[in-house]
C-alpha cells in the first residue's frame, strides 16, 4: 500500500488556509493579490493593502468561479494605503473581469478629486476622446501633464463583453505598456502623449481602487459585472507568466494548495508513482505526485 500526497489544482475553498504559495516564481514581487472569493471579503494575501467592499457588492458563485459582484452604480473596492500601490516602473496589473457593459474603470490610482493626476486601467469605449473602438485603455496624467493614454483597440466587442470571465493584464516595464488579453499580448495603440511604459506614481495618490476611479467630486465610472483574482506586482511579468495567470494548468500556482491523502495498491506492472498515477487515472494530467507520505 503506498500513501501519496496530491496537490488539487484549484483555489482554496471556504473555510481552508488562505494563503500565498510562496514557493512559486509568480508570486514574487506581488504588492497586493485579492482572490475575492466566497467568504474573503476585500482580504489582500500579502497582508499590505486589504480592501473594503463598498456600495454592498457581494462575492458569489463557487470557490472556482467565485467573483465580486459590481452592479455597476456604486460598487467599488477601495484598498489602503494607496501610497503602497503607486510607484515608479516596472508593475503589472491583472484581474479577471466578466461584463457585459463598457466604459467603465477596472483599476484606479490617483489623487482624489484631481481630474489630472492619476494612472487609470479602462474597459470600453467612449472613454479617452484619442482612440476609436478601444477595449482596453490605459492612461496617465501627472500634475496636469497627459503622460500618455494607450490601448487595445478592435471593432470585435465579443472579446471582452460576453459576459464571460476574461483576463486582462497590464505590463509597465520602464519602455512601453503591454496589454494582454486572455493571456496573449494585443497591439497597443498610442492615442496621447509618449508612451514610456510609467505605472502608479502619481503625484500625492490617495486612493486606490479595484472597479472606480474618482477623478471629480467622487468616485464614478463603475464598473458592472463580476470581478476576480485582483493582482499587483512590482515587476513586469514576462509573456510566459502572463499566460500562466490564464493556462487552466497553472493559473491557481498563485495560491497555496490544499492535499489530499489518497490511499492505493500500486499496480504490478510498475513501480513507479507516476507510471502508477496515469494507470489509476489520477494524472499527470489532473494532479502532480508529492512526496510520499
Amino acid at each position: 500500500m503506498a500513501v501519496y500526497r496530491i496537490p488539487r489544482r484549484r483555489p482554496p475553498l471556504p473555510g481552508e488556509s488562505v494563503s500565498l504559495n510562496s514557493g512559486q516564481p509568480i508570486t514574487k514581487g506581488l504588492v497586493a493579490c485579492h482572490p475575492l472569493r466566497p467568504l474573503m471579503g476585500g482580504i489582500d494575501l500579502t497582508g499590505r493593502h486589504h480592501g473594503t467592499l463598498t456600495g454592498g457588492p457581494i462575492i458569489g458563485g463557487d470557490p472556482e468561479s467565485g467573483h465580486l459582484r459590481l452592479d455597476g452604480t456604486d460598487d467599488y473596492l477601495p484598498m489602503a494605503p494607496a501610497s503602497g500601490l503607486a510607484f515608479a516602473a516596472p508593475g503589472t496589473v491583472s484581474a479577471w473581469i466578466s461584463t457585459t457593459t463598457e466604459t467603465r474603470t477596472l483599476f484606479a490610482v490617483g489623487e482624489s478629486g484631481a481630474a489630472n493626476n492619476y494612472y487609470l486601467v479602462y474597459i470600453g469605449d467612449a472613454i479617452t476622446g484619442t482612440l476609436t473602438n478601444e477595449l482596453i485603455t490605459v492612461g496617465r496624467s501627472v500634475d496636469g501633464v497627459i503622460t500618455f493614454i494607450v490601448g487595445y483597440t478592435t471593432a470585435t466587442r465579443t472579446e471582452l463583453f460576453d459576459g464571460r470571465p476574461h483576463l486582462v493584464t497590464i505590463v509597465a516595464d520602464g519602455v512601453s505598456t503591454k496589454i494582454y488579453l486572455d493571456g496573449r499580448s494585443r497591439t497597443v495603440t498610442t492615442g496621447s502623449g509618449t508612451d514610456g511604459g510609467q505605472f502608479t506614481n502619481v503625484t500625492s495618490p490617495n486612493y486606490a481602487y479595484w472597479g472606480a476611479r474618482n477623478v471629480g467630486a467622487s468616485p464614478s465610472l463603475y464598473t458592472a459585472g463580476g470581478l476576480r483574482d485582483a493582482c499587483v506586482w512590482n515587476r513586469a511579468l514576462s509573456a510566459a507568466e502572463v499566460w500562466s495567470l490564464y493556462d487552466t494548468r497553472t493559473r491557481w500556482d498563485l495560491y497555496w494548495q490544499p492535499s489530499r491523502t489518497v490511499h492505493f495498491d500500486i499496480p504490478a506492472v510498475s513501480t513507479d508513482p507516476v507510471a502508477a498515477f496515469v494507470t489509476l487515472g489520477l494524472g499527470p494530467t489532473s494532479y502532480r505526485a508529492g512526496r510520499a507520505a
